[in-house]
This record gives C-alpha cells, structure tokens and sequence, in this order.
C-alpha cells in the first residue's frame, strides 16, 4: 500500500499573498492565463480611436472620389447634350417658337453658372435670347462652369441640314472650350466648327 506525503500547511507569508489576490483567482488557486482577462479601459479607448480614424480615412477617400466622378459625370453629359442637339437638327426635330417652328437647336453656357440652356432659335440669330430656352439642365452639386473660350456668354448653334456648327456666331474656323471645376479639378469639353467633340 502506497503511502501518502502529508501536504504542509501554508507558511503565513503564503497566506497573506494568497488573501492579497482578487476573489476569481482565489477561487482557480493560480493567476488566469492572458485569454481569460477582460479588457482594460485603456485598451477598449484606444482601440475604439483606431477603428475611428481608420474609418474617418475610408470616409474621406470615398468621399473624394465621388467628388472626381461627379466632376467627369457632368463633362461627359455635356458632351452627350452636345452630341444629341446635333441629332436633333439632323432629324430636322421641330419646336415651338409661337406661331411657327424652330428647326435650329443649340446650347447655352455662361461662365460661373452651374446650369446651362438648351434652346431652339426662333429668330435665326444663331445666340440664345431670353423666351428660346427648351431644357434648363443643372450641373451636380459642387460642380460649376469655370470658364468659357470664346469668352461668356457661349452659345454653340446646329443648323440644319448637314448640320452647320455655329459658335458664338462663327460658321468655321471656330473652337469652344468649356472648362468644368469642381473640389479643385478641372475638365475640359472641347467642340470645333466641324463638329467633332472630345473630353480633357
């Protein structure tokens, strides 16, 4: 039969260690491993800051690429309004100019606005006057018309049949820049005499 060594009582200096420990450890008779801690105040505060600024950067990044679409959104609708009011003369579409029709279509822009005319020209001028306007089209948010060569008010005419391009009243020869801004960025729509239309 096997004999068993008798367990020593604890000296009073191990009591009073073992008194001095938090009731959990106490209870489990050794320090708990790392995992089965909580955590601190300090590090739930400075995880939380973590996650915080790297949301914030995430934030900040989408935002500002949204920013650079909207600014190439509006230069390619341009393009296209361009490009449709051009069709519009070539299917020799009709609008109301009072009694008659308007056959001749073209756009307006003014430099600063974030808007721009389109408009049938009833009076054969080949330049948007107040009453002609068909579509006023907005520009989005934070985007404006910065600047205009020739310079503002910008008017670019189709006439039909073939259609003959008109800018600013200028038959041939003649080529309109539209520079759009918008966060500190440009673009830039570029139409000449022939028709021909190209983005920056």
């Amino acid at each position: 039969m096997k004999s068993f060594t008798p367990i020593e009582s604890p000296g009073p200096m191990a009591r009073d260690k073992y008194n001095s420990l938090p009731f959990s450890e106490r209870a489990i008779g050794f320090k708990s491993p790392s995992f089965l801690t909580g955590f601190t105040l300090i590090e739930l505060l400075v995880s939380m800051g973590i996650i915080t600024i790297l949301s914030s950067a995430l934030l900040i990044g989408k935002t500002t690429e949204e920013k650079k679409l909207a600014l190439q959104r509006m230069a390619y609708q341009i393009s296209q309004d361009l490009r449709q009011t051009q069709e519009k003369t070539l299917g020799v579409e009709e609008a109301g100019c009072g009694v008659e029709k308007g056959y001749i279509f073209g756009l307006n822009f003014a430099q600063g606005a974030n808007y721009y005319y389109l408009f049938v020209d009833c009076d054969k001028d080949h330049q948007y006057d107040t009453g002609e306007e068909i579509t006023k089209i907005s520009l989005e948010k934070g985007v404006e018309i910065f600047q205009l060569s020739p310079l503002s008010p910008l008017n670019i005419v189709f006439e039909p049949p073939e259609p003959l391009t008109y800018i600013n009243n200028v038959q041939w020869g003649a080529e309109a820049i539209i520079t759009l801004k918008g966060w500190e960025k440009e673009k830039k729509v570029t139409i000449n005499s022939a028709g021909n239309i190209k983005i920056e």
